[in-house]
C-alpha cells in the first residue's frame, strides 16, 4: 500500500455466511472526495446497497468508520460513525458514538470495517494489528453487556476496547443500540438489531501501535496543546466538566422547552428534584472521558443499594436520558432514572426510544383505552417508574405490550389504530429527542428534512446561534466570529422560519454534517464552545494528512454526505411526503413559558420548499441532475 499520512488506507471487509475477512485499498481518490465518518458510510452504502432491502434481511450491511483525524492525539476526535439501514426507520441511518473504539480501531491499521452477512452461530470479530479473527460467541449470547465486557477483557487484556450489542440486539427490538466501553454509545436508528440479526455480538479491537502517523506531527502537537489550553480555561466548557450534557436539563426547563408528558407541556414541576445538580448530588462518583479529550463530560454514578443493575458500570444518564426517562414519562424520582438508565443500557437499548414509546403508550391508554391493541393490558399512567421497568422487561421479551412497543413508536401506533398516530412524537419512524421545537424552529426544520428522521444534532439550535441578545458580537451563548466564515453574520427570532432563517439553517447543517464526516464532537466546536475556529479545522486536516484543503472543500463534503442520505433514502422509497413532524408541533404547549406557543404550519412548509430549492432539489426532495455532477454523485446516484 501507498504511504498514507492520516489514514491507513485499508477497509476491513467481513462476509458473515463465508466467515471470508480480507483488507480492501479504500484508494485515494475515495479519501479525499468522502474524507471519512458518516460521509465513507454513505459512500459504500450507495455503491453496494443498490434497491430497497428488509433491514432485518441478509442483503443488509453495516459499515463502521473513522476518519483522517481519529486517533490523533486532541481533544474531541475519539469517535467513529456506523451506518447502516435502520430496522426503525427504513431507511440509511449513521449513528456517531465517542469513546475509545474508533481511536482504537485506526490505531490497529484500520480505517473501516464493513460487515455482510449473517452467520449461523453468534460470533464476535477480533482484531489486533495484522490479525482478524472471527471467534465464538455462544458463551457472551444472552448476557448483559456488562458481562460481556468483563468476560472479552479477561480473555483480550483490559486495554482491549470492546464494542457490542446487547440482549436486545440479539432479540432484534428495533431501537436497539451499540455501545462501546458500556458509557458510550451509537444510540439512535437501531444499529444494534443489524449487528444482533447478522448474530454479530462484538467488536473487540486491541492496538499495540501509539501513535497515528501524520504528515505534520510537531503541527498536530502545537495543536493539541492549543487545544487542552483553551479547553481548560473556557468559560463554556467548566460546566460542562462538572455536569456534562446533565447541565442542560434546569435551563432548558427554564426556557420552556423540556419536553414534559409525551411533548404536551414545556416544563416540569419537579425539574430541580430530576436535574443534574441533584442527580450528582445524591449518586455522582465523578468523572470520566473519551480518547485524548480534556474536556472530562462523562459521569460517572455509585452504586445505588438494591438496584437491579449495578449503576456504578454503565455510567450516569446523559440529558436526553434524564428527560425521555423523566419528565417525558412524568417521573419525578431520580433514582429511577439512574436506574432506568443502567437498565437500558444493560440490555443495549437506545432510552429515547424507550421514553418515547412508553410516552405514547401511556397518552394513548389515557385517551383510547378501548382500542383492541389494549385489551387486557394494565394501564400506566404519569410518574409510575415501577410500570415503566416492567414495561422494558416485557419490551425485552415480546410479551404483551411489550412486542408492540419493540416495534418502535410509529409501528405500534399504526398496529393500534384510532388516533393514536397524534401521540407518536416521530419522524420517518424515528422517536423525537429530548428537545421541543416549538421554541427552536430549525430544530424542527432539521428533525423533518433529516434522512435518519429526528435527531437534534443536524444544526446547531436556534437559541444558539440565533437567539437575539445583546448588542456586540455575543449573543445566546455564540460568537458570530466564529461563523462569519460560512456567511452568518447576524442573530435571527428562535421562534422564525424566514427566507434568512432557512439559509442559516443550510449552512449550520453542513457545518455539523462536517463533525460527523470528521467525527469530530461538536462539543469542543464551533459555535458551541468556541474552542477553535474553521479555520483551525482546515489547519488540522492539512496537518494530518498532507492534503491542500479549504473550508470550502471540508464544506462541499458536508453537502455532498447530506446528499447521498437524500438519495440512498429515496432509494429505500422515501419521498417528499416523509420530511414532515407530528401534528402537535403544530398546536400550542399546554404549559410553561412557552405555553401557547407552536409552529406557524404555513411558514413551515414553505420553509421545506424553500429548503429543497436552496439544496438544488426539485419539489420531491430529490437531488436534482446540476447538484449531483456538481457534487460527484451522478455515478453513485444512478
Amino acid at each position: 500500500m501507498a504511504d498514507y499520512k492520516g489514514y491507513n488506507n485499508k477497509l476491513l471487509r467481513v462476509n458473515l455466511s463465508s466467515s471470508d475477512i480480507r483488507t480492501e485499498e479504500i484508494g485515494e481518490d475515495v479519501l479525499r472526495k468522502y474524507i471519512g465518518g458518516t460521509s465513507l458510510g454513505y459512500y459504500y452504502m450507495l455503491k453496494e446497497i443498490c434497491s430497497k432491502i428488509d433491514p432485518l434481511s441478509d442483503e443488509n450491511r453495516i459499515y463502521f468508520t473513522t476518519s483522517p483525524i481519529t486517533g490523533v492525539r486532541f481533544s474531541g476526535n475519539g469517535r467513529h460513525s456506523v451506518t447502516t439501514v435502520s430496522p426503525l426507520t427504513g431507511g440509511g441511518t449513521s449513528s456517531e458514538a465517542g469513546g475509545w473504539w474508533g481511536a482504537a480501531l485506526k490505531l490497529s491499521g484500520i480505517d473501516a470495517i464493513a460487515v455482510e452477512g449473517v452467520s449461523n452461530k453468534p460470533v464476535y470479530l477480533y482484531v489486533e494489528d495484522d490479525k482478524y479473527e472471527l471467534h465464538d460467541a455462544d458463551d457472551l449470547w444472552g448476557r448483559s453487556t456488562g458481562d460481556v465486557q468483563n468476560i472479552l477483557k479477561q480473555r483480550h487484556g483490559k486495554n482491549a476496547r470492546v464494542l457490542q450489542t446487547g440482549p436486545a440486539g440479539e432479540k432484534l427490538i428495533r431501537f436497539a443500540c451499540i455501545t462501546n466501553e458500556l458509557r458510550h454509545f451509537n444510540g439512535r436508528g437501531g444499529t444494534g438489531a443489524v449487528m444482533g440479526h447478522k448474530k454479530l455480538r462484538a467488536i473487540v479491537v486491541k492496538n499495540n501501535r501509539k501513535a497515528l502517523p501524520v504528515a505534520d506531527q510537531n503541527g498536530v502537537g502545537d495543536f493539541a496543546a492549543y487545544l487542552n489550553r483553551n479547553m481548560k480555561d473556557h468559560p463554556a466548557l467548566a460546566p460542562h466538566r462538572q455536569l456534562g450534557t446533565q447541565r442542560f436539563l434546569l435551563p432548558t426547563n427554564a426556557g420552556g422547552m423540556l419536553p414534559t408528558y409525551n411533548f404536551r407541556d414545556g416544563s416540569f414541576d419537579a425539574a430541580e428534584q430530576v436535574s443534574g445538580e441533584e442527580i450528582n448530588r445524591l449518586y455522582g462518583d465523578g468523572s470520566h472521558t473519551c480518547y485524548a479529550c480534556a474536556v472530562s463530560c462523562k459521569r460517572k454514578m455509585k452504586s445505588i443499594e438494591g438496584a437491579e443493575v449495578d449503576t456504578s458500570i454503565y455510567g450516569g444518564p446523559e440529558y436526553e436520558t434524564m428527560a425521555m426517562l423523566g419528565p417525558v414519562l412524568g417521573i419525578e424520582n431520580p433514582k429511577a432514572i439512574v436506574e432506568l438508565n443502567a437498565v437500558c443500557n444493560a440490555y443495549g437499548l437506545d432510552t429515547i426510544a424507550v421514553g418515547a414509546a412508553i410516552g405514547w403508550l401511556i397518552e394513548a391508554m389515557e385517551k383510547e383505552p378501548d382500542l383492541p391493541v389494549f385489551e387486557g393490558v394494565e394501564k400506566i399512567g404519569w410518574n409510575e417508574p415501577d410500570k415503566v421497568f416492567a414495561i422494558i422487561e416485557k419490551i425485552m421479551n415480546y410479551d404483551g405490550i411489550g412486542a408492540l412497543l419493540a416495534q418502535g413508536t410509529r409501528a405500534a401506533a399504526v398496529k393500534a389504530g384510532g388516533s393514536t398516530m397524534d401521540y407518536a412524537m416521530q419522524v420517518k419512524g424515528q422517536d423525537f429527542p429530548a428537545h421541543e421545537p416549538r421554541g427552536k424552529w430549525t430544530v424542527g426544520l432539521g428533525m423533518a428534512v433529516n434522512a435518519a428522521g429526528a435527531d437534534h444534532l443536524v444544526a446547531a439550535h436556534d437559541v444558539v446561534i440565533d437567539h437575539p441578545g445583546d448588542a456586540g458580537p455575543k449573543f445566546g451563548g455564540a460568537d458570530l466570529t466564529d461563523i462569519e466564515g460560512i456567511g452568518l453574520l447576524e442573530p435571527l427570532p428562535a421562534e422564525s422560519l424566514s427566507a434568512k432563517k432557512v439559509r442559516n439553517f443550510v449552512y449550520l447543517q453542513q457545518l455539523w454534517m462536517l463533525y460527523d464526516v470528521l467525527d469530530w464532537c461538536k462539543f469542543t466546536g464551533v459555535p458551541e464552545t468556541r474552542s477553535y475556529t474553521l479555520k483551525h479545522i482546515v489547519e488540522i486536516v492539512e496537518m494530518a494528512t498532507g492534503w491542500k484543503t479549504s473550508i470550502f472543500d471540508l464544506m462541499k463534503c458536508a453537502e455532498r454526505t447530506i446528499n447521498m442520505g437524500r438519495i440512498f433514502n429515496n432509494r429505500m422509497g422515501f419521498t417528499s411526503s416523509d420530511d414532515t413532524l407530528p401534528e402537535r408541533m403544530f398546536e400550542p404547549i399546554s404549559a410553561g413559558p412557552l405555553k401557547g406557543h407552536s409552529i406557524d404550519k404555513e411558514q413551515f412548509e414553505k420553509a421545506v420548499e424553500l429548503y429543497y430549492q436552496m439544496m438544488g432539489w426539485n419539489e420531491r426532495g430529490e437531488p436534482q441532475f446540476g447538484k449531483l455532477v456538481e457534487l460527484g454523485l451522478e455515478e453513485l446516484a444512478g
